[in-house]
């Protein structure tokens, strides 16, 4: 078999195969180089050597890249959706029972029930905490929110 013939195909499977990642990742990185592979399987249809398929799919790659890097900075900016748990963080709690044993307390947040601490140095504080008080939820610890008194 002809290898002109077999590089068609691996540029062909390439190219796919990245913009199919990138449509599954939507990260712009993957985005580049399938557009050099696309180049490159072009330059074989055109009948130039292997070498300069290379050549077209790694200046064609850089070029894309370099050009894409401000839309993706344009794209992500100010996009931190947070997911799960993460969620929670920067939102109010509010304590709900007396103290259980070992002194954890529980806040209801966004509907669901936690175990609490306050934030690190001041975990002895929590018996203090007052039913209905709100507290600022600073990060996620496992199964715990650690949060901050309002003062």
């Amino acid at each position: 078999m002809n290898y002109m013939v077999v590089w068609f195909w691996l540029w062909l499977i390439l190219a796919a195969s990245l913009f199919i990642g990138e449509m599954i990742t939507v990260t712009l990185i993957l985005l580049p180089f399938a557009i050099g592979a696309t180049a490159a399987w072009l330059a074989n249809i055109i009948g130039l050597s292997l070498g300069l398929q290379w050549f077209c799919f790694a200046v064609v790659s850089i070029v894309a890249l370099v050009s894409l890097r401000p839309l993706a900075a344009r794209l992500t900016r100010g996009s931190n959706v947070r997911a799960g748990v993460d969620r929670l963080v920067g939102m109010d709690a509010a304590i709900v029972d007396q103290p259980a044993p070992a002194g954890m307390r529980r806040a209801k947040v966004d509907g669901e029930l936690w175990n609490v601490i306050l934030e690190p140095g001041f975990e002895s504080l929590t018996e203090d905490l007052a039913v209905d008080e709100r507290v600022y939820v600073m990060q996620i610890d496992g199964t715990r929110l650690v949060v901050r008194r309002y003062q």
